[in-house]
């Protein structure tokens, strides 16, 4: 990727992402693809996903809230981040109920 069209990378790995479930690999390298195409707060919403990929809740949390601090980012994204955010914390409060 360092040494090809990082934005171009970046869309033939989101057209994967939007076909079949990647891998926690395949997830993180779409997010390295982002950040090297200049999308830190995709590439942030992207480590969300490799994080919960593989069970981390509470650093998927932590890389939602620094994705929603990245400028530029669009109010699609902020919206899009917000409301995966909220779905990780409800998920997250109701497995923690449960132990109870």
């Amino acid at each position: 990727m360092s040494y090809g069209d990082p934005k171009k990378a970046h869309e033939i790995l989101l057209d994967l992402f939007n076909n079949k479930i990647p891998t926690p690999y395949q997830i993180r390298l779409i997010a390295n693809a982002a950040n090297n195409a200049g999308d830190k707060a995709e590439a942030f919403s992207y480590m969300a996903e490799f994080y919960l990929s593989i069970g981390n809740f509470q650093e998927a949390i932590e890389q939602l809230k620094i994705a929603l601090t990245m400028k530029p980012i669009t109010d699609i994204q902020t919206a899009k981040f917000i409301a995966r955010l909220n779905e990780v914390e409800e998920y997250l409060d109701e497995m923690n109920k449960n132990r109870r």
